[in-house]
């Protein structure tokens, strides 16, 4: 794949990386880890030739119900407010996440 249109494709709102699905995962209910877990076995958007992440950098294209994703907001919201961080190699908050998933929600194709 070309450098423009891979570019193109992960500006998208419903692609996430491995990385913040994975993340995303570990504050959700049972119900949804179920989800995350088969979205993460899926395959992921093909690279360029020349890319020099590893798996944590692998996007995959997501098409989630608006009521998943409201739930996933609320999970995140919550561990926010419980101060729970990310895990990894940088430690950081859930604010990023968070208006990731609300960038989804309010350019999902059916509102």
């Amino acid at each position: 794949m070309e450098w423009a249109k891979y570019r193109e494709l992960c500006d998208s709102p419903n692609v996430f990386s491995r990385w913040a699905l994975e993340q995303t995962k570990l504050q959700v209910d049972p119900d949804l880890r179920r989800v995350f877990d088969q979205i993460l076995i899926s395959q992921y958007v093909e690279k360029p030739s020349d890319h020099k992440g590893d798996e944590r950098t692998d996007m995959f294209v997501l098409e989630l119900d608006r009521t998943a994703i409201r739930e996933i907001i609320e999970c995140l919201q919550s561990a926010e407010s419980s101060n729970k961080k990310t895990r990894g190699s940088v430690v950081r908050g859930f604010d990023g996440l968070i208006k990731a998933w609300e960038e989804y929600l309010a350019k999902h194709p059916s509102q």
